[in-house]
């Protein structure tokens, strides 16, 4: 069995060999006399000391490629700058900026010849830093902890380390064809070394402290520091270690006066290392004392200052620690969190979809419901009993989880009791299971294409086209494929706990937010879409003539909405599949899906997409057009693909979509003509077919909302006929993903338009007033109370599953482990100011990890091809797409010259040395690639293991927040984030992209490259250790003020005509503007708004009066022609696109109206030409 955690080891270690050293290698070499070399390739071997002490005379390093300044970054402390008068010292400043800007500016411009990218120098010189690059270079660090003063102790510190020297007054040199001796490059050796002392906790007057011992030669100048205050009976020292080597001499010699590796140790004889004090008296909320609660066993012993810091192992019964250590390049393990539960006889809790189905065991399926229900009852009640055990000042923090749990149990218990109780409630719930099952099996199977010959013609099989393999035609739940796949408990146990709110309208239940809390890649999909099939099912049980929208998921990504689509695909052609066979329960109209998110992404008019699907029948280059608009790759049911292929010299087939001519509109169909939707999908993309269909299950991006005030045909998704009454039901269901991106900007903007939303999706009909269900779900996220209520105007919602005691473990999910040995994801952290700039370090780590994913140097093996794969793709992360450019620049031009490098240091044979693809075949995922990042994700897919031999495995992936939620590649396994990202949450979400096949021992690796130049950055690292252990605790609260003077002056009237439109008769919506009741319309909406704000914060209301009435005055005193449209120049519409430009004729006088949420302001979009036709045919 292969050890992918022994090879992410080995990884690290060759990462730290790299960038930390030493890293002695080669034939031992005496260097106490002449060397002569026989030639110059000869001299530049990788060699290390001889020394008759050591196996095999193996000695210390012998650098002869790089100076030590130039080879590591890591770990240094430089000479500090010497002290020169004022006019050297200018001087010298002047020179060596001068020197350095010279060097650096033709260095680009021949890195950057022939690539167009000399324009670009002066920002990539920027990047560089290097005016400040000096002032970078640390020339001291120290750590700070706190110790008891009420005993006797031994404390002591030693700091070790290396220095490099030349050699003195011996020639290395070598022959050259002449037979010539010729001097080549520096050489440098290594030496060791160590000082140790004690430190003195009762002397505070004399800092100064004198090692006992110490191995450094006389000319190195290094000093100690120990500062100490008292605080509440115990002392805080802050250690302290300086290189002065050099002070008083004219230049800095950066490789003979640095020290290398550095490493502080502070030991005591006693357990007397106390954990850092936190600020005092502060007033904490609910969820800040739970926190503290859950990671009181993760403590911090120490803070780094220019360098990260570590402690040993704590003593159980005092809680200290005995050393503390400074690290320059920091790891630690975060723990795998898995869904999977285990009861008090070590037995694991799994529920059955089949027995919970009408074709199951069903009693048996309800006994497992019970026994799940019964052990998390037996888990609060021990968890209880804990508490009493605790710290006296944890006592309202545990009596919050407990509270929280228990009331979780209740609503399971009371799920359970409907299930038993109520036979349509039970019906649905059946149908709900089947539905996922097959959802869950047909999506997993293995995507098929078409055959074809070498003309391009599809090969005819016994019916339609012939496959890559045979269509699957097992619909046999009680079989074993099926039998395989489970409920994980946490995913069954949030849907027993919202049945009640969707089968009981009147209950209480419904008003309640439920936050769905879950570690990305944790299955809360599944959770959401088996809540989905119950209520759809059950609307169609209660009245098999209610159909329409029922069940409305919202992303934020549009990336993220596409990739979702086919999961949720899947489950909406398992409900047909069931509703064909069961017309007497579930009604003759079909289960369908719409997705309905940017005009940039999918089509708005049938028009524009059956033009754009003539094109792809006769391509041309000018049109660029691909399938990725259409969002549908393939049959959700049963994996057949999608095609485009060439049949003629000047044409194409399309094998999934066809037009209709006569209605001038594209309809997708299975190509497989033994698929039950062979003849068509019910699945729709075009907002016209969305308009029409009404699809049960919609899936939208929330910007797209503010289309309301645009498109009056968006009223059917909320039942609303053409005379604006309700004639169907409204969805009952609308399910947020990842809440936590719902912040700023964006969560301000849709906060209030979620007034009208909830009010369109209430259901008033038979004289009631029925509001719809919303659940949410996210990975990371503080504060959920208040952005729930600043967003949906909810006073209550309830995150699941609860917190428990420790934050290891809340019952639904634990510490994963394998073989009984615990699954950690390991971060790395990378503070390189040696490197002299952040690009540098990357280049410098990315070649060290994409080498030693390939070959172990240390053993001297290549690895095999299953030990490459999980390491084999690097994806790195980068806040900023400038910040992506830059290394996309750099990285194509000096990859290739540092793996050269590397396999000169290290002798390793070429045939161990990765090729690297070529610059443009560095792939990216940004949001401006809008057609192709399907295709990446699918690029990042293949392995080295599958026989593709038009493909190969991606090396490089260039990523920006694109990858921040909801891509799941389980293959993927290394991860560089590069500079830390704009918040935790973001850290979070990010790093969890990678190491998802855990259950397999490939656990993730992951690099955190730190910028030298932000203090953000610098804080993080110092910290390391504390942040990752307690990585949840630091996210940041999120800001969503949905009715501040900007998002009223900006969006308040695009609210109120999103309600007016939707509400009014469908000729009025359209046609218009100044029909006879619009002011009462206008009035009760206010009503609604000013009675939402009462609920979120009342301190608004004057604010919100004020703007409701200026913009009310606009309409009244204006004459509009239309609502929208301008067919003559001096018409007035009553809106217009906002970021359009108005001429003094509407300003004022007319209303800039929101078509999105995001892209809100006036534009001009640069175009580049390579010739006037290319022009030509954009014109």
């Amino acid at each position: 069995m292969i050890d992918h955690k022994k090879n992410r080891e080995n990884i690290i270690r060759d990462l730290k060999l790299n960038l930390i050293g030493p890293s002695p290698c080669g034939k031992p070499i005496k260097i106490d006399e002449m060397i002569i070399f026989d030639s110059y390739s000869q001299m530049y071997l990788p060699y290390r000391q001889f020394s008759s002490d050591l196996p095999n005379n193996e000695g210390d390093e012998i650098l002869n490629n790089r100076k030590p300044s130039e080879r590591y970054g890591l770990g240094v402390l430089y000479p500090v700058k010497p002290r020169l008068s004022i006019e050297d010292e200018e001087n010298e400043n002047l020179d060596n900026d001068e020197v350095e800007r010279s060097k650096v500016e033709t260095s680009l411009k021949l890195n950057l010849k022939n690539k167009d990218l000399n324009n670009d120098i002066e920002n990539l010189k920027n990047d560089l830093n290097i005016e400040v690059e000096k002032d970078l270079l640390p020339s001291s660090f120290s750590l700070s902890f706190l110790v008891k003063s009420s005993i006797n102790q031994n404390l002591t510190f030693e700091f070790t380390g290396g220095f490099y020297e030349q050699p003195k007054n011996i020639d290395i040199v070598y022959k050259d064809k002449d037979g010539e001796q010729k001097k080549g490059r520096e050489w440098f050796y290594r030496s060791s070394f160590k000082c140790s002392g004690s430190i003195d906790i009762n002397d505070e007057n004399n800092e100064k402290v004198v090692p006992q011992f110490t191995s450094l030669p006389t000319k190195f100048d290094v000093r100690f520091k120990s500062e100490i205050r008292n605080i509440e009976g115990n002392k805080i020292i802050t250690f302290s270690v300086s290189n002065f080597t050099g002070l008083n001499g004219k230049r800095r010699n950066l490789d003979e006066n640095s020290i290398f590796q550095c490493q502080l140790k502070i030991t005591s004889d006693k357990f007397s290392i106390l954990p850092y004090p936190k600020a005092k008296n502060l007033i904490l909320d609910e969820e800040e004392q739970i926190n503290d609660l859950l990671y009181r066993d993760k403590r911090n012993y120490a803070i780094g200052h220019g360098i990260s810091a570590d402690w040993g192992i704590p003593d159980k019964e005092s809680n200290c620690v005995n050393e503390i250590s400074s690290e320059a390049m920091p790891t630690v393990d975060v723990p795998n969190i898995s869904p999977d539960i285990f009861d008090d006889e070590n037995k694991k809790i799994e529920i059955s979809f089949f027995n919970l189905s009408r074709f199951g065991k069903f009693e048996e399926g309800i006994k497992s419901l019970k026994s799940l229900y019964k052990n998390y009852q037996q888990w609060i009640d021990k968890s209880d009993l804990e508490s009493k055990k605790l710290d006296i000042k944890y006592n309202q923090a545990s009596s919050f989880v407990i509270k929280n749990c228990k009331i979780a149990a209740e609503r399971i218990q009371r799920g359970i009791n409907l299930i038993e109780n109520n036979e349509q409630i039970k019906l649905a719930f059946q149908i709900a299971n089947e539905a996922i099952m097959y959802q869950q099996y047909r999506t997993s199977i293995p995507s098929r294409f078409i055959k074809f010959d070498e003309n391009g013609n599809p090969l005819k099989g016994k019916k339609g086209f012939e496959f890559s393999s045979p269509y699957n035609s097992n619909f046999d739940l009680n079989s074993e494929e099926y039998q395989k796949k489970k409920w994980r408990p946490f995913q069954i146990a949030f849907i027993l706990m919202n049945l009640e709110s969707l089968a009981k309208p009147d209950s209480t239940e419904r008003q309640i937010v439920d936050l769905l809390w879950f570690p990305t890649g944790g299955g809360k999909t599944e959770a959401y879409l088996g809540l989905s099939a119950f209520q759809m099912v059950l609307r169609r049980i209660k009245d098999k003539s209610d159909f329409g929208t029922d069940v409305i998921m919202r992303y934020t990504l549009r990336l993220l909405t596409a990739q979702q689509f086919h999961r949720a695909s899947g489950l909406i052609y398992a409900l047909e599949h069931i509703r064909k066979n069961n017309l007497n329960i579930l009604g003759d109209h079909q289960f369908s899906i719409g997705i309905w998110i940017g005009g940039d992404s999918t089509y708005n008019k049938k028009k524009h997409a059956y033009d754009d699907f003539k094109k792809i029948l006769i391509p041309k280059k000018k049109y660029n057009i691909n399938l990725n608009k259409f969002h549908i790759s393939g049959c959700s049911w049963c994996g057949a693909k999608f095609e485009i292929k060439k049949y003629e010299h000047s044409r194409q087939r399309v094998y999934g979509l066809k037009e209709n001519n006569r209605e001038k509109k594209i309809y997708a169909h299975c190509p497989d003509a033994e698929c039950e939707f062979h003849l068509k999908l019910p699945t729709y993309t075009c907002d016209e077919d969305l308009y029409d269909q009404k699809p049960s299950f919609l899936i939208a991006t929330i910007d797209k909302f503010a289309l309301l005030a645009w498109r009056p045909e968006a009223r059917n998704f909320f039942g609303i006929d053409e005379n604006g009454n309700q004639s169907k039901s409204p969805p009952n269901l609308i399910i947020q993903d990842e809440l936590h991106l719902i912040s700023g900007p964006l969560g301000s903007m849709s906060g209030l338009y979620e007034t009208v939303v909830e009010e369109l999706c209430t259901n008033k009909r038979n004289n009631q007033l029925i509001k719809p269900k919303i659940i949410s779900s996210t990975a990371t996220i503080k504060n959920y109370n208040h952005q729930i209520k600043s967003l949906f105007g909810r006073k209550n919602s309830s995150l699941f599953p609860p917190p428990g005691l420790n934050q290891s473990d809340n019952f639904f999910s634990r510490i994963a482990k394998t073989n009984n040995q615990i699954d950690y994801k390991k971060y790395v952290g990378i503070y390189a100011p040696g490197l002299r700039s952040l690009l540098t370090s990357q280049i410098r780590t990315f070649t060290s990890l994409l080498q030693s994913a390939n070959y172990n140097r240390i053993e001297k093996k290549e690895l095999s091809l299953e030990e490459k794969d999980p390491w084999w793709t690097l994806v790195s992360f980068y806040s900023s797409l400038f910040d992506l450019g830059s290394a996309r620049s750099i990285l194509s031009i000096d990859m290739d010259n540092e793996l050269k490098d590397y396999k000169k240091t290290f002798g390793i044979e070429d045939k161990y040395i990765r090729s690297l693809p070529d610059p443009t075949e560095i792939l990216e995922l940004t949001a401006a690639q809008k057609d192709s990042v399907e295709d990446n994700l699918q690029k990042l897919s293949l392995s080295l293991n599958d026989n593709n031999k038009k493909a190969k495995p991606v090396d490089i992936c260039l990523s920006s927040s694109v990858i921040e939620v909801g891509v799941d590649i389980t293959r993927i396994s290394l991860l560089s984030i590069v500079s830390a990202p704009k918040s935790v949450s973001q850290y979070i979400q990010v790093s969890g992209r990678v190491g998802r096949d855990w259950h397999n021992g490939k656990s993730a690796l992951v690099t955190t490259i730190f910028s030298p130049t932000k203090p953000r950055d610098r804080s993080l690292y110092e910290q390391f250790r504390s942040y990752h252990e307690q990585l949840y605790s630091w996210v940041e609260p999120t800001s969503v003020t949905p009715f501040c003077e900007p998002v009223l002056e900006r969006s308040l009237h695009s609210a109120l005509f999103a309600y007016v439109r939707q509400t009014s008769s469908l000729e009025n919506a359209i046609h218009n503007p100044n029909f006879i009741n619009y002011e009462k319309k206008c009035e009760k909406f206010k009503e609604i708004l000013l009675k939402r704000i009462e609920t979120i914060d009342k301190s608004f209301l004057k604010l919100t009066e004020k703007y409701f009435e200026k913009k009310i005055n606009i309409w009244k005193k204006g004459s509009f022609d239309s609502w929208e449209s301008r067919k003559k120049d001096n018409e007035i519409p009553l809106l217009i696109p906002q970021g359009n430009y108005l001429n003094e004729k509407l300003k004022f006088k007319t209303f800039q109206t929101m078509t999105s949420m995001r892209n809100v302001d006036a534009e001009c979009m640069p175009h580049i030409f390579s010739n006037i036709e290319d022009e030509r045919e954009l014109n």
